[in-house]
């Protein structure tokens, strides 16, 4: 467990095949930042309805292995402002618990593994713009809202397979840049 009131929370962990269970890590939800980097997998260590992060920004990478790919499931995570994560090519699955999803640079690398996206609220573009760069590369991307997906600003995507649930009127807004299987 890592806490801070107020501050940024940085965490390294080196070495192959060293996982990383998440019991809680939280820190301010209005202006601090959660980095964790692993040279292994980055899992809940309960399969629980409580966020095991929770920060204003939250990025992870990891260079070897996956993201929420555990026994435990999806890492649970309160981002308020932006989410980036990057798996090096391996698989993602990520749930935020508490509100919107503020996507910023959510990644499997370029061999194509599998995004799994949730809010209970909406999942959101974080930079607010259209721009070139894509907000989420993926083999095969499977967002899940309740509110919306990329209704303020649509996700920009590079993704060959896209999988969208969403629960409310507002509909599935994303630009792919390459051509898709829509399911």
């Amino acid at each position: 467990t890592l806490t801070t009131g107020n501050g940024n929370i940085t965490y390294t962990q080196t070495g192959a095949n060293n996982d990383l269970l998440l019991g809680t890590v939280s820190a301010d939800l209005v202006d601090d930042i959660v980095t964790i980097v692993t040279a292994g997998a980055i899992d809940a260590s309960a399969a629980n309805a409580t966020a095991e992060i929770a920060a204003a920004t939250i990025n992870l990478t990891t260079t070897a292995e996956g993201i929420g790919q555990g026994a435990n499931g999806a890492v649970d995570i309160n981002a308020v402002t932006i989410l980036n994560a990057n798996s090096t090519g391996t698989a993602i699955s990520i749930d935020d618990i508490v509100g919107n999803l503020p996507i910023g640079l959510v990644t499997a690398g370029t061999d194509g593994a599998a995004v799994t996206l949730t809010s209970v609220g909406a999942i959101t573009d974080a930079d607010g713009a259209d721009v070139a760069a894509d907000d989420i590369l993926a083999g095969v991307l499977t967002l899940t809202a309740v509110t919306g997906i990329g209704s303020g600003e649509e996700l920009e995507i590079d993704a060959t397979t896209l999988n969208a649930t969403n629960n409310a009127i507002t509909g599935v807004f994303v630009a792919n840049h390459i051509d898709i299987t829509d399911s």
